[in-house]
């Protein structure tokens, strides 16, 4: 309503103020309320803008178009910051794994390398149950240390997977399956440093993907487990079912900071 004609007694309580006696805002900010006392979200200072929800919301801030489309929102209900017409977390990181003219062992779930630059490495060998080895113990191998370094990736703060995408293609037509595992790995400088244990599903693909000669094709896997804790290793797996013949992809793994 407009204050056109109205009397303060009809009003006031519709009105924004400081209560603070009669002396403003102070410099260290002060909480703004409502004509009956009643407290906002808000606190105001000379240099200070302060938001605290008495109770968390999904958007306890939003600024959105002239045509409503949000572009940032802070979700104090789930420690996050969302901008953009997408809505992607503000800190939404992206971390690839790939394996070039890899040359599988039927069943073998290999380790796939982190970013590139890997070549002449060796895929390191995680078994062929149905999901890769739970833990691993390195050999006096240069190839083995060698290829673990080029593997892992070493998440230093807890971060929260929001998607897994694959992109293969192969020599022929094959099926194939991927995993994402996180490890904790073994620290020191002495032997047996580097050795992996607790390993836990992150992701996997549902079903094989069909990939082949005459097509390169893409899907998104199954989220197991979308946290990660800081000081753990990740690393991704590809399985030839049924086959050796030779396979080209990548692992792309969206994720935010928690």
């Amino acid at each position: 309503m407009s204050l056109t004609n109205k009397t303060i007694a009809s009003t006031y309580g519709d009105m924004l103020q400081v209560d603070n006696s009669g002396s403003g805002r102070t410099a260290s900010g002060t909480v703004v309320k409502d004509g009956l006392g009643q407290s906002t979200a808000l606190t105001l200072g000379q240099n200070k803008l302060h938001v605290k929800p008495s109770s968390d919301q999904t958007d306890s801030v939003l600024i959105e178009t002239a045509g409503g489309t949000d572009l940032l929102t802070v979700d104090t209900t789930n420690s996050a910051v969302k901008v953009g017409t997408t809505q992607n977390y503000v800190n939404t990181q992206i971390q690839r794994f790939s394996v070039h003219d890899l040359q599988p062992t039927d069943g073998k779930h290999h380790s796939m390398f982190v970013d590139s630059g890997w070549a002449g490495l060796t895929s390191l060998d995680f078994g062929t149950a149905t999901d890769p080895a739970t833990t691993f113990t390195l050999s006096s191998s240069e190839a083995n240390a060698n290829a673990l370094v080029g593997s892992i990736w070493y998440v230093s703060s807890a971060v929260t997977i929001d998607e897994v995408r694959v992109i293969a293609g192969g020599e022929a037509a094959d099926t194939v399956n991927f995993h994402l595992f996180s490890y904790t790995m073994a620290s020191g400088t002495g032997s047996g440093a580097g050795d992996l244990s607790d390993g836990t599903l992150l992701a996997h693909n549902g079903s094989t993907l069909t990939t082949g000669n005459d097509r390169v094709t893409t899907t998104t896997l199954t989220v197991d487990s979308a946290n990660v804790a800081a000081d753990k290793v990740v690393l991704a797996f590809i399985e030839n079912v049924g086959a050796t013949t030779d396979l080209t992809a990548q692992l792309i793994v969206k994720y935010h900071y928690q």
